[in-house]
């Protein structure tokens, strides 16, 4: 359609036409004329599509007015500039905690025997709790997606190591609201075999479960730092097995000791519009992937026993090679006519892209748990102290933000405590790593922001760890019995 013929459309027609694209595509709009600039300038339902982008954020499925969108997003965007806990909640939980996961403001915990669930408190919606004490049987592991109402939990088996015969395994899916089996799953149960070998038995060392919509993953290890590994990936809904890295004769190296679906999980979900609070969940390109590295050095008097060293890169770095590597493999498969024909791999040296796509810097602390990175931050928590620092890797909203103090009125019922926060940029590249354990220097340059925060609580000894998801900082403490309680900062 010419542009004339666009622009002579009524104003909130035009809209509605833009609307439908993404903000990349809005900006190019934008760029051709006058009159396109200031329809997407003036409107708040193109500029919310535009500032979500700008935070990494996917357009959520809500009815709330686009102007009570867009205030909510610049607030939110300069809480987590400036940490600014607009409410604070703690919970206490008793049990034992053998298993936990947080996903989409859901903490869920298992002692191996039940299920406790904390609904964590927003800056608007109060919490609330559920607790199954008792699944009728063993958990070792699970996974969930609150908006599939869904939890897959991996049942303990409890029997030890042989080295005869082959270990059975059981994946439950089951619903998180009635903990009975899923209604949209054919099958209740998935089960598989894992065989018995000479040097590991039957043996589970590390089990991680992922879920992306319709797709369960499962990442097992044998022996020492995932001495052989494998991945299962089912399709939960009609129980059917796509993917085995042990059958299809792709065996995964003794290398490989991590496994993620790099399609993501939380950027896959729906949300229902009639949620009452807005959730916002990254996009797929602001992701930041976290690598952490431990060396021990030995028989150096020069040099400190170990050292740590975490390895910061954004996901769409990886999904950019996969994309080139299958369009060779198209080109390959063209060219040769030969279907079937294989690409061979690509090994890129590091001096070929980490530079410009990698932060590499001490570890800033240990971290005993997971769920410290959401999109594009990553919480480090200071040991045995109640402060808490979040490194954001998404450059482009610290153009909208402030690294002044702003007053904020509190809807908690519980007092905030007092905060004190310090902002940084970070733009100027690292370099200087130690020669005792590099061979050579090396640059890393990706830029990001960090704000350290203080939170004075009543606990002994600090934060035990911290977590982080869209609108929320979580720090741990444990008390003498091991009781846990989560001190949720709402923002």
């Amino acid at each position: 359609m010419p542009i004339m013929l666009l622009v002579a459309l009524p104003q909130e027609i035009v809209i509605h036409i833009l609307s439908n694209l993404d903000y990349s595509s809005l900006l190019c709009c934008g760029s051709t004329c006058r009159l396109l600039y200031e329809i997407c300038k003036d409107s708040l339902e193109l500029q919310y599509i535009i500032e979500l982008a700008i935070d990494g954020f996917k357009k959520p499925i809500t009815n709330a007015p686009h102007s009570e969108l867009v205030s909510r997003l610049h607030n939110l965007r300069r809480s987590w500039a400036e940490l600014d806990c607009k409410q604070f909640k703690k919970i206490e939980l008793k049990n034992q905690c053998r298993a936990y996961e947080l996903v989409a403001g859901l903490f869920a915990m298992s002692d191996g025997h039940g299920l406790s669930l904390a609904w964590l408190p927003s800056s608007t919606m109060p919490g609330r709790s559920l607790e199954y004490p008792s699944l009728g049987f063993l958990v070792r592991d699970f996974a969930i997606d609150p908006t599939q109402d869904l939890i897959v939990i991996l049942e303990d088996d409890h029997n030890p190591v042989v080295f005869a015969d082959n270990r059975h395994v059981r994946l439950h899916i089951r619903t998180i609201s009635t903990i009975e089996f899923h209604p949209a799953a054919s099958h209740g149960i998935l089960e598989f075999d894992i065989p018995s070998d000479e040097t590991f038995g039957n043996s589970i060392s590390t089990a991680l479960i992922e879920i992306a919509v319709d797709i369960v993953a499962m990442y097992i290890t044998k022996g020492f730092l995932s001495a052989r590994s494998r991945v299962l990936i089912w399709n939960w809904r009609n129980g059917i097995l796509v993917y085995d890295s042990d059958v299809i004769g792709d065996a995964l190296p003794p290398t490989a000791h991590h496994f993620s679906l790099l399609s993501g999980t939380l950027q896959l979900h729906t949300f229902s519009p009639t949620s009452p609070t807005l959730s916002l969940h990254p996009s797929a390109a602001p992701h930041v992937l976290v690598l952490t590295l431990f060396y021990s050095i030995a028989h150096r008097d020069d040099a400190p026993h170990s050292a740590t060293y975490t390895l910061f890169v954004h996901k769409r770095t990886f999904l950019e090679y996969v994309t080139r590597f299958r369009r060779q493999q198209e080109v390959s498969l063209v060219h040769d006519g030969v279907e079937g024909t294989r690409t061979p791999s690509v090994d890129l040296d590091w001096e070929s892209w980490a530079e410009q796509s990698t932060r590499f810097i001490p570890t800033l602390s240990p971290r005993p748990w997971l769920r410290y990175v959401h999109g594009a931050r990553v919480i480090f928590n200071y040991q045995n102290q109640q402060t808490f620092k979040v490194l954001n890797f998404n450059i482009p909203s610290s153009t909208s933000i402030s690294s002044t103090s702003t007053s904020s009125t509190s809807t908690s019922s519980t007092s905030i405590p007092a905060q004190h926060f310090d902002f940084e940029p970070h733009e100027e590249p690292t370099t200087g790593y130690p020669t005792y354990l590099f061979q050579k220097d090396f640059v890393t340059r990706l830029p990001y922001y960090s704000t350290t925060r203080r939170v004075e609580v009543e606990a002994e000894g600090g934060f035990y760890a911290c977590m982080i998801d869209e609108e929320r900082v979580i720090g741990i403490t444990m008390s003498d019995t091991d009781d846990m309680t989560l001190n949720v900062c709402a923002f």
